[in-house]
């Protein structure tokens, strides 16, 4: 008898403190009743965005060996839910996981590389050739702007100039690359809005959000986790990216009431169960 929950693999970094990545990832999925199985490409002690004197450890062939042992014993998924892969060499691997897999799983790739109009500390154009190999195959794909204005080639500056048409020439471009659905976050065309681009069989929608004064890391991953889960729900892509929206809205706000560190990512555990009454 097939488990009567649906399963998704999850390969992402693990930040012990923080709020980022699986630990964000994991509770979400649960709470969508979606049996979450993670595979850590890099363990951290923190998230990179304002700690010091970080331990990380890097797991080599870890994903590679992990994905072969489920495939051995004839564990099926349901959903590959992909965001930072560490060692550049992992990408190759997992192009090929996409390439076989992609008939029989919903495959949503995170395509980390950077924000605010330029890469992460460590990524390169090398990186940015590997990703666009990885889209091929996709069901979903969710960069923020900054990532897909470089997976276009296009120069990262027109961010300060978006409009509806070229944020489809953006989407039309990713589509040619292999990717069946786009969203696009941390789209700025509306003043005191945060927008998301959705590009949903060829049709685009944007979907707007007041602005929070304050901004938390490992919100993208709440983001990307909550519109996976209602995916695989059977929600389309619009209802689910607007359930997270709404979600990330009363979660950043509620968090912001409170005086702390935003490094310390959102109290996203006195908000989980928001995402119940959604269900």
């Amino acid at each position: 008898m097939k488990k009567p929950v649906k399963r998704a693999l999850i390969i992402h970094s693990l930040c012990a403190v923080g709020k980022a990545s699986l630990t964000n990832i994991l509770p979400v999925l649960s709470i969508l009743g979606v049996e979450g199985c993670p595979i850590p490409s890099t363990i951290l002690s923190s998230h990179t965005g304002g700690f010091k004197e970080i331990e990380k450890v890097e797991t080599g062939s870890f994903i590679e060996k992990s994905i072969n042992s489920i495939e051995h014993n004839d564990i099926n998924m349901d959903l590959a839910l992909i965001g930072y892969l560490g060692d550049i060499k992992n990408l190759e691997f997992i192009k090929n996981y996409i390439r076989k897999n992609f008939e029989k799983e919903k495959i949503v790739l995170d395509p980390i590389l950077g924000d605010n109009n330029k890469l992460y500390k460590g990524f390169s154009e090398e990186h940015v050739k590997n990703m666009r190999d990885l889209i091929k195959g996709c069901f979903l794909i969710t960069p923020n702007l900054t990532e897909a204005l470089y997976l276009t080639g296009r120069d990262v500056s027109l961010a300060e100039n978006m409009n509806d048409d070229l944020i489809r020439d953006i989407c039309i471009d990713l589509r040619e690359l292999g990717a069946k659905n786009i969203i696009i976050t941390s789209v700025t065309t509306k003043k005191d809005k945060v927008g998301v681009c959705i590009f949903e069989e060829g049709k685009l929608y944007t979907v707007y959000s007041d602005k929070v004064e304050k901004s938390y890391p490992g919100t993208g991953d709440i983001f990307t986790a909550i519109v996976s889960g209602e995916v695989l729900k059977g929600k389309n892509i619009y209802e689910s990216v607007k359930i997270a929206m709404d979600f990330l809205y009363e979660t950043i706000k509620y968090s912001s009431s409170f005086n702390y560190d935003t490094k310390e990512g959102v109290l996203l555990e006195d908000n989980l169960y928001k995402l119940i009454e959604k269900r």
